[in-house]
């Protein structure tokens, strides 16, 4: 009988340590803001999330995770600045009567609203999807909902993929000007 008892509490202890907690309870800690950010379930028969990484398993983001994204986007902006500025240039000698403003060309990111899409990879490694669109366009629509990029838009709509075990981003695009 004693041999029963404690089997049952050995049992009852190596369940509970290997329960997998719900979405909410393991997204409940990040720091995250809620109405610039949304986290969209991978899932492999959409053919949207299947584009994006053809392979994998939904995922899930903690603090750390977040603070790579943040300097990977400063990154990727820190790189198109200088081409952003070059536009300008450009578009202001076509078109001088526009009047256009430098710094209506410079990428902020605080003036982007994004989603995530988070995968385990084949290899076990966890892997982002970042999508930001801009306020002036998100206002638009419901992009919180869904992970579609849409075309056009030039720098008011950019993409990257990051590989956080490796930390390397890649798969950087910028939509073209509508």
């Amino acid at each position: 009988m004693k041999l029963k008892v404690v089997l049952f509490f050995i049992l009852i202890t190596l369940n509970s340590c290997s329960k997998n907690k719900n979405t909410s309870e393991l997204n409940s800690n990040l720091k995250i803001d809620t109405s610039r950010v949304s986290i969209i379930k991978y899932d492999s028969t959409n053919l949207d999330c299947k584009m994006i990484f053809k392979t994998g398993t939904n995922s899930y983001l903690n603090n750390e995770d977040l603070e790579k994204i943040e300097f990977a986007i400063d990154k990727i902006i820190e790189k198109q600045n200088p081409i952003q500025i070059e536009l300008f240039k450009e578009i202001s000698k076509r078109y001088p009567e526009e009047n256009y403003k430098k710094e209506d060309f410079i990428l902020k990111k605080t003036e982007y609203i994004r989603r995530y899409l988070v995968i385990k990879n084949l290899k076990g490694q966890k892997e982002i999807y970042v999508a930001l669109v801009c306020d002036e366009i998100a206002k638009s629509f419901d992009f919180k909902k869904t992970i579609k990029q849409g075309h056009g838009g030039g720098a008011c709509l950019f993409s990257f993929k990051l590989n956080f075990d490796t930390n390397d981003y890649y798969d950087v695009q910028f939509n073209s000007e509508a």
